[in-house]
């Protein structure tokens, strides 16, 4: 019975992350990245996945860290077809779980529609309340004198070179040098910075 149970926690994972995620899609209009069989994982679904299901560690060269997520998303593709060959998605158990899916995306999809849409923001608002919450991010910092420079470092990093690495050859003589350009927890309107680019 526990093999059982494993199995359904295994198929109802990747229904959430997979089997959902294709309705509504306009695929002419989408990237796709990969494909297993007939499914597709999609930039987009690349990208929420890289950034709240990671699978790679906090310092992973970037270009590892994107191999490693696109494995895992592989991978749950395959888990995926291997449950509806096995017709698994009949199963009442699913059926349950699914229909209580529905239910709350129904839900959050009429929350964000009816009142989360009619949120007008500007930039300069959204970092007061940022300001105002005390909301801090961890901040490392590479500095570079023009614009080709920082392409330059930027094209390191989507390599695969590590931040510290860089951060050791741009700081000479600098406690950056020895942080790997590490700056700590930043409050939002602590700096004014020009020209940032943000690695994701």
């Amino acid at each position: 019975m526990r093999k059982n149970e494993l199995f359904v926690a295994i198929v109802l994972f990747c229904l959430v992350i997979f089997g959902l995620t294709s309705c509504g899609r306009q695929t002419a209009s989408e990237e796709v990245i990969a494909e297993v069989g007939e499914e597709k994982i999609f930039r987009e679904d690349f990208d929420i996945s890289f950034i709240l299901n990671p699978q790679y560690a906090i310092r992973t060269p970037l270009k590892i860290a994107r191999q490693s997520q696109i494995d895992f998303l592989v991978n749950q593709k395959y888990y995926f077809l291997a449950a509806r060959k096995a017709d698994f998605l009949e199963d009442p158990v699913v059926q349950n779980c699914l229909e209580y899916i529905k239910q709350r995306e129904s839900i959050r999809g009429y929350i964000q529609k009816k009142f989360l849409d009619s949120i007008n923001l500007n930039d300069e608002e959204l970092l007061k309340a940022y300001q105002r919450l005390g909301t801090k991010v961890r901040v490392q910092h590479l500095f570079t004198e023009n614009q080709q420079e920082a392409d330059s470092l930027w094209e390191l990093l989507s390599l695969g070179e590590s931040f510290e690495s860089i951060a050791k050859k741009i700081y000479r003589d600098s406690s950056l040098s020895e942080t790997g350009g590490d700056l700590g927890y930043i409050g939002f309107g602590d700096f004014v910075i020009h020209g940032l680019r943000s690695r994701s």
